[in-house]
């Protein structure tokens, strides 16, 4: 088949769906697909002949997304004259927009990911005020978009159940993202790159690393996170008070909380032990997983949590605040050490650093990487393509022909 592939981010962007997209895209073209990724230009993007990049400007209060200018008409005639079989977009933002009048207009099966739970991110625009009207119209917003589409693709059960509730009528589908484990394991890097890295954060040999790696914003409760493991690093706890002097934080991405967190640390005493390393390049990420511990988070925004399953993959347990997203993925005390309160946080994190209850963890996690892998996605996505076109039946447009 020949695939369009829509986002509004994409590499060197590292966020989850930047990856997932990447990650689709290569298990497709292995199985013999055509690909191409139609996306925003990006500061260093690298040159790539199967990614079209649209002009695009910077988003001020959101810095680490773009939004794609007005669209040239000579790329309108390429995408015309390219003769896809199918679009799948990505994204309900401008490049996506684009992907859903291309669609609609040369009358072509369309596939949408609904990648991210937009009532967590309300606060950008709102500043807190008029959250509940906010709330309604990001519910509204996505059921009309998401009715415009042949079908969904959910990347958990919990977002498919959201989705429902908003009254989404449109067939959807649950396939999670899968992850290129051979990507994550630690002897891709090599000890020698790994002590190399230790040593640049300095980051003594004996150290234990608590990971975290995410967008830093606030929906990601990292202001939480940081007020649990400031007082696991400086509480007194007699069984555990001598080890934990030797635990270090490690804080890895960029965003709009991330100023506050540097700020917390100092108030309260443990800059010297938190490592604010900003975002990293994404063939690099690997290695801060490798290198930690143990790989923990208190984010209930994540739809799939991607990031959980890389850590696996590269030999770091996770500690992470339960979340639905992970039904049927990770299960507490088997595959992960999943909390519902903070006051658990500091014994589970004990558990997972000082005793053997750790290997247990990601031998047991394992078979949730196994469960997502690179080739299993592409598959059920290529399955969920084939279905899509021996359903498709055209809509007339109603919107202004451009692809003419």
């Amino acid at each position: 088949m020949k695939i369009a592939l829509f986002t509004d981010t994409y590499a060197p962007q590292a966020n989850g769906v930047a990856v997932s997209v990447r990650t689709l895209r290569a298990g497709l073209l292995a199985r013999g697909h055509e690909l191409t990724v139609f996306a925003t230009t990006y500061p260093d993007a690298p040159a790539d002949d199967g990614v079209v990049r649209l002009p695009s400007l910077a988003i001020k209060r959101i810095p680490t997304h773009r939004f794609a200018t007005p669209i040239d008409p000579l790329l309108e005639r390429r995408i015309k004259n390219a003769g896809f079989d199918l679009i799948h977009t990505h994204t309900e933002f401008s490049v996506g927009q684009f992907g859903f009048r291309a669609a609609a207009q040369l009358k072509l099966p369309h596939v949408h990911t609904y990648h991210t739970v937009y009532e967590d991110y309300t606060w950008y625009i709102t500043n807190g005020h008029a959250e509940k009207q906010a709330r309604k119209i990001v519910t509204l917003a996505s059921k009309y978009i998401c009715e415009r589409c042949d079908r969904i693709v959910a990347p958990s059960d919990k977002t498919r159940a959201l989705l429902r509730d908003y009254g989404v009528g449109t067939p959807i589908d649950v396939v999670p993202t899968g992850i290129d484990s051979a990507r994550f394991a630690g002897e891709r890097s090599g000890w020698q790159a790994l002590r190399k890295l230790k040593e640049s954060l300095k980051i003594a040999p004996h150290a234990k690393v608590v990971l975290t790696l995410c967008r830093i914003a606030y929906e990601k409760n990292v202001v939480q996170l940081l007020e649990s493991v400031a007082d696991y690093l400086t509480v007194s706890d007699p069984a555990r008070g001598t080890q934990r002097r030797d635990v270090v934080f490690l804080v890895v991405g960029d965003g709009p909380a991330l100023s506050d967190l540097r700020r917390q640390a100092v108030e309260r005493g443990i800059a010297d032990r938190v490592i604010f390393t900003g975002e990293v390049p994404w063939e690099d990420v690997p290695q801060y997983y490798q290198i930690s511990d143990v790989f923990v988070s208190m984010s209930e925004s994540e739809t799939q949590g991607l990031t959980y399953i890389e850590s696996l993959a590269a030999g770091c347990p996770v500690l992470a605040r339960y979340n639905e997203c992970f039904d049927g993925i990770l299960e507490d005390g088997v595959s992960a050490s999943l909390f519902k309160s903070a006051g658990e946080f500091p014994a589970r994190l004990d558990e997972l650093l000082f005793t053997d209850r750790r290997e247990d963890y990601l031998a047991q996690g394992q078979r949730a990487v196994q469960a997502l892998s690179v080739e299993t996605f592409a598959h059920r996505i290529e399955d969920l393509y084939t279905k899509t076109c021996a359903s498709y039946v055209p809509r007339p447009s109603t919107l202004r022909r451009v692809f003419t």
